[in-house]
């Protein structure tokens, strides 16, 4: 077997595990995986076909290693602070993947925190983790989170003003695209009272418009990006 061969068979391999919501990739499988001289797998085709299990941000080794180590810090420092146990909540979470895998990476770095996921859809048959079915707002007023995390926020919809309202948000986190791909208008925009930051900027994020093959070429794949809004 020649060393392409070996080559084409390997990533073949590394596209099936990808389809299981269990397998956490690293960005150097996707470059790889996503290769048109090699494979000519489709970036947007294959997320069109896995969106369902793993989601619109195809999440990475290095993304959750990045989210989790900041995050435990922030459990340290609220802890600190009010002496109870950090609510970690994520809302509109599908079946669970993000929060499986930052809770799974949590547990070695931080201790007294919750991650509790919740989503309004019906059809937990893909589901990794406990999803409770509840919409954000009802979710807030149930868990009154420390820090609320939403990955694609719903397109023309914005749902910040009800982080912010709550008083015991210290924190919210935003991944997605700017400019009304997720959210609206509004929704990445600084805002009274809260301090805006990009955070990891040096990890790459590969969702729909961000192929890992822009890599290979010397491009950009920072279109979906993770914010943090800080409560000062």
């Amino acid at each position: 077997m020649t060393d392409l061969l070996i080559e084409v068979e390997s990533i073949q391999k590394t596209g099936e595990r990808l389809e299981d919501p269990k397998y956490l990739p690293s960005e150097n499988e996707l470059i790889k995986l996503f290769q048109p001289d090699i494979v000519g797998l489709d970036w947007l085709g294959f997320i069109d076909e896995v969106y369902k299990k793993i989601g619109y941000e195809i999440i990475t080794n290095e993304y959750i290693e990045a989210v989790t180590k900041y995050l435990s810090r922030r459990v340290e420092e609220i802890n600190a602070e009010n002496d109870k146990r950090v609510v970690i909540l994520e809302v509109g979470a599908g079946t669970g993947r993000l929060s499986h895998f930052i809770d799974e990476s949590l547990k070695s770095k931080s201790q007294n925190y919750d991650v509790v996921s919740t989503d309004l859809s019906l059809d937990n048959s893909q589901n990794l983790r406990t999803v409770e079915q509840l919409g954000y707002e009802e979710a807030i007023e149930k868990y009154h989170p420390d820090i609320i995390i939403c990955s694609w926020m719903p397109s023309g919809q914005d749902w910040t003003p009800t982080f912010r309202n709550n008083q015991s948000t210290k924190e919210y986190i935003l991944i997605g695209i700017e400019g009304g791909r997720t959210g609206n208008e509004n929704t990445y925009k600084e805002v009274e009272g809260f301090t805006k930051a990009e955070l990891i900027p040096e990890v790459n994020q590969f969702g729909l418009e961000s192929s890992p093959y822009n890599l290979t070429i010397g491009g950009k794949v920072k279109k979906s990006k993770t914010y943090s809004f800080r409560r000062n």
